[in-house]
């Protein structure tokens, strides 16, 4: 009996969002970038990484001393506080009137809330993520070899990770250029919801280790 195929992986929200804009911009097929996320282990990194899962497991930690309901609140307020950030400061407030001015000064306050969003949550996650790694070394082996490995896959994957999110509002203004040349209200309107629904789905995405943490933590 032949064995039944495989369902390819979903692509995940934020990939989808962002596979859109540069497919508005680009006759790109649709998994074209989602594939080229593939590459972002060098042969460097993917030894540092080979060297963490060969490595001894360390020696069993006590008891996890840290209070999980409290550390669990505090990145559900985080995320709820980032959420509502990019929900209460709709881009359409910082544009007054798009058709009226030149596409660069019309962009410039949605990339300037844009770039101020993200290093909300680069601070907040950071600081998450720290503590979560922390409270998972007070405990047994499992979890002390899941915080040394949790740090060096950040480690490994922070220069791709911070050079494709900060490239993410040069990418908007490129796709912003399109619609303001179109010089129509509904495809601002459409421009909003773009950047809106590309900012949720980046919450999520920067969240997903945070999540990994705790469910471990839990």
């Amino acid at each position: 009996m032949q064995p039944l195929p495989q369902a390819p992986a979903p692509v995940p929200t934020f990939v989808r969002l962002l596979t859109e804009v540069l497919d508005a911009q680009a006759n790109q097929p649709p998994r074209a970038f989602y594939q080229a996320l593939e590459q972002w282990l060098d042969w460097t990194r993917a030894v540092r990484l080979s060297r963490v899962l060969d490595a001894a497991p360390a020696a069993d930690g006590g008891a996890i001393s840290w209070r999980k309901q409290e550390l669990a609140a505090a990145c559900e307020r985080a995320r709820q506080r980032l959420r509502e950030q990019v929900i209460a400061a709709p881009v359409r407030d910082a544009v007054m009137d798009t058709q009226a001015q030149a596409a660069e000064a019309a962009f410039a306050p949605v990339r300037q809330h844009y770039v101020a969003f993200q290093h909300a949550v680069q601070v907040s996650t950071g600081q998450l993520r720290g503590q979560l790694r922390d409270a998972l070394a007070q405990g047994d082996v499992g979890c002390v070899r899941l915080a040394e490995l949790d740090a060096v896959m950040e480690a490994v994957l922070s220069p791709r990770e911070h050079a494709l999110f900060t490239a993410l509002p040069e990418l908007l203004g490129k796709r912003f250029e399109q619609r303001h040349s179109q010089n129509a209200a509904q495809d601002w309107r459409g421009f909003q919801r773009e950047v809106r629904n590309l900012q949720l789905a980046e919450l999520d995405a920067r969240f997903l280790p945070i999540d990994g943490l705790q469910a471990a933590l839990q």
